[in-house]
């Protein structure tokens, strides 16, 4: 059995049996809040969803290396998205090597530069202390996390009944809650805020959803 984005497809359907969904995600804009009426205010402003950074100067940008974002605007066609990678190749430093490195770079670009990522990721980063960070525009490139098993192996069976009672028990959810605390959200209706190591991104989410099917079984 594996866990990896991998895109279905009939020829590999004869190869391999594909699961339902388990998560699904994928490609959004993580910048810095800026200071009110500053120029990284006035600048940020007029980028309402990714394809908007290929329009301006003002704000630099880059993709984790050899990530879903890397790979999708590398093979995308849109006109927007093939200058985006155009500047990217032009700007080996935009890009960066860890995802810790990137919300760094954005945290200290004082609203210049945009991380491109995984909206699972990005989602948690603004939901953590010290609160400093939004997503912008629509989710792009959207994609699933699924689980692949040998052809013919009943264990797809067992698999596809778990996911449905995963998703029908709103057993991630409940998961991501404890897991994925919205610190935020705490300090603004408590003023407190809890300290935790969790995991991030996407497969995280799916090592959480692995156990609760092991679980049920």
């Amino acid at each position: 059995m594996a866990a990896a984005p991998v895109t279905k497809s009939r020829a590999r359907q004869r190869v391999v049996s594909f699961t339902y969904d388990l998560l699904r995600l994928g490609i959004v804009v993580l910048m810095a809040k800026p200071e009110p009426n500053s120029d990284a205010e006035r600048a940020s402003s007029v980028i309402g969803e990714a394809g908007d950074l290929a329009e301006q100067s003002y704000v630099s940008y880059g993709v984790l290396r050899d990530s879903y974002a890397e790979a999708f605007f590398n093979a995308s066609e849109h006109p927007q998205y093939k200058r985006m990678w155009e500047y990217m190749l032009a700007n080996p430093g935009s890009s960066v090597n860890t995802i810790s490195e990137g919300v760094q770079k954005v945290r200290d670009s004082q609203g210049r530069y945009a991380f491109i990522t995984e909206s699972v990721t990005a989602n948690y980063y603004t939901k953590q202390e010290p609160c400093d960070l939004k997503t912008v525009g629509q989710i792009i490139a959207p994609a699933a996390y699924g689980f692949v098993v040998r052809t013919g192996d009943r264990l797809v069976e067992v698999l596809n009944r778990g996911i449905l009672k995963i998703k029908r028990s709103n057993m991630m959810k409940v998961y991501e809650d404890k897991w994925w605390k919205d610190e935020c959200y705490y300090r603004s209706t408590s003023g407190a805020t809890a300290s935790i190591n969790v995991l991030t991104g996407p497969k995280s989410l799916v090592l959480f959803g692995i156990l609760c099917l092991l679980s049920g079984l």
